[in-house]
């Protein structure tokens, strides 16, 4: 009997689970889509990602110095040293910066759909290969650095990237 009722609630609970997918999955192509975190310089009001200006200030701070010669390693330290508060430490490391200068939604854009869980069951996200849908969504909030700042971002890394291997 228990058997019974454990396999009815896990199969109750597996058809919610895929309700639930399929509304996020419809509320990114619509984009809709919020997820539960905020990158830095965002905070997250009333399901609405907005501008939270003494953060903003350093995005675009980094982005600015990394356009004008400045490596991310250099960037890590000269926060670090700056004792630049983070939502949990001071110690800013080199996937922090490079997560910064890459991530898309500091245009006021957003790729919805970039990690994904692999079955209903499962806890933990991977890393979207084209495995299943990504969504670019356009104007989802407000934006901390034009479009034209970040292509150039992206240019540079590429361009130093190119320059590392030649070397």
């Amino acid at each position: 009997m228990l058997s019974t009722f454990s396999a009815i609630a896990q199969e109750e609970s597996i058809a919610i689970s895929q309700r639930l997918r399929h509304a996020n999955l419809e509320r990114m192509k619509r984009g809709e889509y919020i997820a539960g975190t905020c990158p830095f310089g965002y905070r997250l009001v009333d399901k609405q990602l907005t501008i939270y200006e003494p953060e903003a200030e350093i995005v675009r701070e980094i982005f600015n110095s990394y356009l004008s010669g400045a490596s991310i390693n250099e960037l890590a330290r000269d926060m670090t040293a700056k004792q630049v508060q983070k939502r949990r430490d001071t110690d800013w490391r080199y996937i922090t910066i490079y997560y910064i200068l890459t991530n898309e939604k500091y245009t006021g854009n957003a790729i919805l759909g970039k990690t994904y869980k692999p079955d209903v069951l499962s806890k933990h996200r991977i890393k979207n290969t084209g495995k299943v849908p990504m969504y670019y969504a356009e104007g989802t909030h407000p934006a901390i650095i034009e479009q034209d700042i970040f292509e150039m971002a992206q240019t540079e890394m590429r361009r130093r990237k190119e320059a590392d291997e030649r070397t």
